[in-house]
């Protein structure tokens, strides 16, 4: 499972950080750390540091011009560098200018909505996702016309897992995840992971 993603600047601040256990709540002393040891990498050995191994969690790094990705994950082959980069080019992307001209970067929350894209929750620490605004039946009529049949569906039976859902209708089982999961993102149902199958709940 992925526990936390950190995107450092080049002096070594974390500008960003995304925490799936709160085991790794300070990024500013885990930032610090890191940048040393990295530097520590270059200057004594010669080469950039990837990755380390602390206790039963793997510490994976990868450096970019401006900026650092690191991610702490339980398995090593849980992060490629695909996954690294992307991370890093979309928000090298979406704040180019600020990182350029060395200013502070604003409302760099809204980035988690990338993030959530990025990496999905089930490969996270996370074990659930509350509602935001939960839905309920006036809600409802401001949806996409194809998410309507099955926010309707969740409203009537408060929780239910995908294969559930498919029940009720002609969709495959991913087609109704893909709906769920889009209900997710918008805030307007919660979901679990204390099984095999995610529950989404309301």
């Amino acid at each position: 499972m992925i526990r936390a993603v950190y995107i450092i600047d080049e002096g070594g601040i974390c500008i960003y950080c995304r925490l799936y256990d709160e085991r790794f709540g300070d990024p500013q002393l885990i930032s610090g750390l890191i940048t040393a040891l990295c530097q520590f990498s270059k200057e004594a050995i010669g080469g950039n540091l990837q990755f380390m191994r602390s206790g039963e969690q793997y510490v994976i790094i990868k450096e970019f011009d401006i900026i650092n990705t690191m991610i702490i994950a339980d398995e090593f082959d849980e992060v490629d560098s695909e996954l690294m980069e992307s991370i890093s080019f979309q928000l090298i992307r979406k704040y180019a200018a600020e990182l350029k001209n060395g200013n502070d970067i604003l409302n760099l929350n809204e980035f988690d909505s990338v993030m959530d894209q990025l990496i999905p929750i089930e490969k996270t620490a996370l074990h659930s996702i509350q509602p935001t605004e939960p839905l309920d039946a006036l809600s409802v009529i401001d949806l996409p016309e194809e998410l309507k049949d099955v926010a309707l569906l969740i409203i009537r039976e408060r929780s239910l897992t995908p294969d559930e859902a498919a029940l009720h209708f002609e969709n495959n089982v991913r087609q109704i995840k893909e709906k769920l999961d889009r209900l997710v993102y918008l805030g307007f149902v919660g979901v679990r992971f204390d099984s095999s199958e995610p529950t989404y709940f309301v």
